[in-house]
């Protein structure tokens, strides 16, 4: 669209070009949106969610003037339908105001010199939706259903529906029986009861012994780095920090500190991903004595501000695993995907471009620590979190006695990490009727407790 063409909405709201773009906008709005003879109004009060009669929405738009969120949608509708072009625009979503034209082509001409891997990720996403399809690149026709899922409110369940309804859109493979390492078999069969083996119309169902959904780290910490603005985030924790001692971010915390001592080469590129991880389950179904548990693993991403890094849309989902009980010892098997790529990200690094500085880097990972409850904490330690031993700050060292009456453990002796003139270590009567002189235990990090890693 021309330049001059938008000048209309810019004219002043009496000249003789205003009117005659509003006259447009409302003679190819009205076919298409107009329920008898009202549509919704975009002008700046009523804000597209009244009804209003065509001479209403004239007045209102003269008047107030348009929404700002609707003026590049009024200037499309107005020239939909133009002499020249004479031919509608089948791009155009009329109902929520989208415009879903396959222009990936204008977005990535706005960066400049993508490295090797990303202009191999365009042309791969640039291939057409199926054979001989020209409307569609397999990318914009993702972006169109997960646009359409958002707005009108589309469950799961409903949009795998809509992508199983195409065969040609999502390619599903249910042939495969076993697992190509271990040759197991890939399900649990169930027959119906009541069924026999000489009735041809038994119900048999195929459960998935286990199910766990992936979703690649590497090429979405990439992508961070593909906007500008959000590649200029992504250093805020070494250019846009203040420093005046005061715990702002986690930037200002010991770990990251003693972190970026231990490993300087780490520290000296600002673009390195400092992450943390999350783990816990919940039952999706609202009800307890369903036999189902969900355990989404999350990454944070803590380069961003404070104010960025714990909002939703920022948080990496990495690993989605389906058991109908809590993975246990056995999420190391679940996340061997994870620590794979989280291993070559800290050892190796992967080149990326970086569309703030408009050049490549080696971008590196780690993980700072996780977040999890405490038998969370138990499952991602591998440091059981029971028994004689499970008070995790004291290690080895833990004081624990068994109640026989009660049949519990008891955790005894916290006045070891008072001060040693402290005077309740000398308290006999308040306590257990001992003097305490026993030193807090060491720090329990670094070489000691990397074997119990995932």
């Amino acid at each position: 669209m021309d330049e001059d063409e938008n000048i209309w909405i810019y004219l002043p709201k009496h000249s003789q070009g205003y009117r005659k773009g509003v006259n447009a906008f409302l003679d190819n709005a009205f076919p298409k949106l107009a329920v008898g003879d009202e549509m919704t109004c975009p002008c700046r009060n009523c804000k597209n969610n009244k009804w209003q009669r065509r001479e209403f929405i004239y007045d209102h738009l003269i008047c107030s003037g348009p929404y700002p969120l609707y003026v590049n949608w009024i200037v499309e509708v107005s020239h939909i339908l133009s002499p020249n072009n004479g031919s509608e625009d089948e791009d155009m979503d009329w109902e929520n105001n989208l415009h879903f034209g396959d222009n990936l082509d204008e977005m990535l001409d706005r960066t400049n010199g993508p490295n090797v891997d990303s202009k191999r990720f365009y042309e791969e996403e640039k291939q057409p939706l199926y054979p001989g399809c020209k409307k569609f690149s397999r990318l914009s026709f993702i972006v169109r259903l997960y646009s359409l899922k958002c707005v009108h409110g589309i469950t799961e369940s409903g949009f795998g529906d809509i992508t199983r309804a195409d065969p040609r859109c999502v390619s599903r493979d249910e042939k495969e029986d076993s697992y190509k390492t271990c040759g197991l078999s890939r399900w649990i069969v169930r027959e119906k009861k009541g069924t026999s083996d000489s009735n041809p119309e038994k119900v048999i169902h195929k459960v998935p012994v286990n199910v766990m959904r992936y979703f690649p780290l590497k090429p979405r910490l990439q992508r961070l780095f593909i906007c500008k603005d959000f590649s200029e985030l992504m250093v805020w924790h070494a250019v846009g920090r203040q420093r005046d001692g005061k715990l702002r971010h986690p930037a200002d915390a010991e770990d990251w500190k003693t972190m970026d001592v231990r490993y300087p080469q780490f520290a000296s590129e600002k673009g390195n991903i400092r992450l943390g991880l999350v783990a816990d389950g919940f039952n999706p179904f609202r009800t307890m004595n369903t036999n189902h548990s969900t355990w989404p693993i999350v990454l944070v991403n803590y380069n961003l501000p404070p104010w960025l890094c714990m909002k939703p849309e920022n948080l990496i989902l990495s690993t989605l695993i389906s058991v109908p009980d809590s993975p246990k010892n056995n999420i190391n098997v679940y996340m061997q995907p994870l620590v794979a790529e989280l291993t070559e990200l800290w050892n190796e690094g992967i080149q990326t471009y970086d569309a703030f500085t408009d050049q490549t880097f080696i971008l590196r990972a780690s993980i700072l620590w996780t977040i999890s409850d405490f038998p969370g904490y138990a499952m991602l330690s591998g440091w059981s979190t029971k028994g004689y031993l499970g008070y995790p700050v004291c290690n080895y060292e833990t004081s624990s006695m068994y109640l026989k009456y009660s049949k519990k453990m008891c955790y005894m002796n916290h006045r070891k990490f008072l001060d040693p003139d402290h005077k309740c270590r000398f308290d006999k009567r308040r306590f257990n009727g001992q003097i305490k002189m026993r030193q807090p235990p060491c720090n329990s990090v670094g070489n000691r407790h990397r074997r119990f890693a995932v």
